[in-house]
This record gives C-alpha cells, structure tokens and sequence, in this order.
C-alpha cells in the first residue's frame, strides 16, 4: 500500500468518526469547517491529555491559518471527495455539510491508531456538543496557539507538538488550579 493511500485511508476513518459521533450526539449533519476545527482541536490537545504518548495526529495533519480557522487544504478536502464518490457519506443541498449514508463501512479498526484517535475525537465531539456546533468557532479562535500565530501574522503551519502555546497555556491553568485547590 502506498504512503498516501495509507494516509488517506486515516484521514477517511477520522472523518466517518466525526461523522458518527456526531450523528449520535443529534447533529443530523455536520458542516466541513466543523469537521476542520474537530480535527484540529483533537489534534492540538491531544498532548494535554496523554502527555507521554505519540500524537497520532500529528503524523496525519497539518493546519495552517485561514481567515475561517485552522486550515488544511488537501488532505481533509480529498478524504470528503473520495468518501461522497463511494457513496460513503452525502452532503446536504446547501453542499457545506456532510452525514453518512448508511453505507456498510470497511472495518476501521484495522488502520493504524483508529481506536487511540476515534476515542479522543470523541471526548473533544462531546464537550463541543455541550455547548452546540455554532460555537466551535470560538473554540477554535480562542486557542492559544491559533491567537498567537495569527498575533504574529505567521504563515507557518499551526505547532501541534507537546511545545504548543495551548499546551502551555493548559499547564498554566491545571497548576493554578491544583495550588489553589491542594489535595481537594
């Protein structure tokens, strides 16, 4: 199997994760920048919560700064056109969201770190559906390490290493947390 159709086919099972875990949090549908802002926040602070593991997403993603939000052009856009043309997913009349059609799908579990990834997209998926799919925007916009480069008017591609300034800025937070709280 070549390289990047290994890649694609990591890029398809994070993108029909999303698509059903949403499904089963009640969105009937899900917009493509929501699914470009979930990738990204799992991808940004996976290292928070598994500080000793490898980022699995890392290894699949580059974001870089769009006017909309972290941005990757190729990767995720033809993951979405090969999975409408093997009727996998349908997009909705507008044509800027996407749900699954009900197709069987291949056994996902057998790419490479979908369980580590599909588990984490979920977590990130339930605290977003908490406050509803309108205000991942302000997630995303909100994060330190999007802020700092779009501050710097940097046109590098967004740090999803351990050194992110939203790592930084959550290490921050859980230290203040911890010595104002103690043991409690």
């Amino acid at each position: 199997m070549t390289e990047n159709k290994f890649k694609t086919e990591k890029i398809n099972g994070d993108v029909i994760s999303i698509l059903q875990l949403t499904s089963k949090i009640g969105w009937k549908e899900t917009r493509e920048l929501s699914i470009l802002r979930i990738l990204y926040l799992s991808s940004i602070l996976f290292r928070f919560r598994y500080p000793d593991d490898n980022n699995p997403f890392e290894e699949d993603y580059e974001f870089t700064v769009d006017s909309r939000g972290p941005y990757n052009d190729k990767v995720i856009n033809n993951s979405l056109v090969w999975l409408l043309s093997n009727e996998m997913i349908k997009q909705s009349e507008s044509q800027k969201a996407y749900s699954l059609t009900g197709k069987d799908i291949q056994d996902l579990e057998q790419i490479p770190n979908f369980n580590t990834k599909r588990e984490w997209i979920d977590a990130i998926i339930h605290i977003l559906g908490i406050y509803g799919e309108d205000n991942i925007y302000d997630f995303v916009f909100r994060d330190p390490e999007y802020r700092d480069t779009i501050d710097r008017q940097s046109t590098k591609t967004l740090n999803l290493s351990e050194s992110n300034k939203t790592i930084e800025t959550l290490h921050e937070f859980q230290g203040a947390f911890v010595n104002a709280l103690g043991e409690k």
